[in-house]
């Protein structure tokens, strides 16, 4: 594998670890993405994107402090939760 594809590997890595670590927290903390996208002012269906595993999708600065705000935390502590792996993401997608 050449450094690129290494690098786009890495990212979609920490694109899903950080939809699910919103996840984790938002329900964590009761809500549902209605709530949390009420709070942050993005769509449920937004939420619903950043969050499925299965989708790596790149979240932009403006949401993820919009995230961030409405779950009271900062959005560095958001990107450096360490919820899995790279070898569980692996085996998670092998898996499904």
């Amino acid at each position: 594998m050449n450094d690129k594809s290494e690098k786009v590997l890495e990212n979609r890595d920490r694109f899903i670890n950080l939809g699910l670590v919103i996840a984790l927290i938002r329900k964590r903390k009761g809500f549902y993405q209605e709530q949390l996208a009420e709070k942050s002012t993005l769509s449920r269906s937004t939420i619903s994107k950043i969050e499925a595993a299965n989708l790596a999708r790149p979240i932009t600065l403006d949401s993820l402090y919009k995230i961030a705000d409405a779950l009271d935390m900062k959005a560095g502590d958001l990107l450096n939760f360490e919820l899995l792996s790279r070898a569980d993401l692996n085996c998670r997608f092998m898996a499904g």
